[in-house]
């Protein structure tokens, strides 16, 4: 059997990393001014997807460079003094599903980049079988 999870808010506790690099990237663009619960709210969306849900107004211009500045910032952020963490137990719960041989995937708003990325960084390559991204996927 297949279980597919999600990553951000899921497995790893990226809530904050997120709405930060979301609030730099707005303020950087002068964007609106949006709460950080509505910059929460579209966690699990493609980066592109989450700023067209904010900024329906932007073009596809505004898009990619709203994109590049998230990144920018969420790298920046997660190479800080406050990296990128799991959730308590989901290492254990990881490994306790694949000792029971249930195959384990992940299915994410994040980029191929992104996600390979925190991937590596969390040791967890070789723990999924398969892995999609936003970038990979209509």
């Amino acid at each position: 059997m297949l279980l597919v999870f999600d990553w951000d808010g899921t497995l790893a506790d990226s809530r904050h990393h997120i709405v930060t690099a979301m609030q730099h990237a707005i303020a950087e663009l002068r964007l609106p001014e949006t709460s950080d619960a509505d910059c929460a709210s579209k966690i699990g969306l493609g980066l592109g997807e989450a700023a067209s849900s904010l900024f329906p107004a932007l073009d596809v211009a505004a898009v990619e460079s709203f994109c590049s500045v998230y990144s920018s910032h969420f790298l920046q952020l997660a190479n800080s003094e406050f990296p990128l963490t799991l959730f308590e137990g989901a290492y254990q719960t990881l490994d306790a599903l694949a000792g029971k041989g249930y195959q384990l995937a992940v299915a994410t708003g994040k980029s191929r980049r992104g996600l390979d990325r925190v991937l590596g960084e969390a040791g967890l390559k070789d723990v999924f079988v398969a892995t999609r991204t936003a970038d990979e996927t209509a």
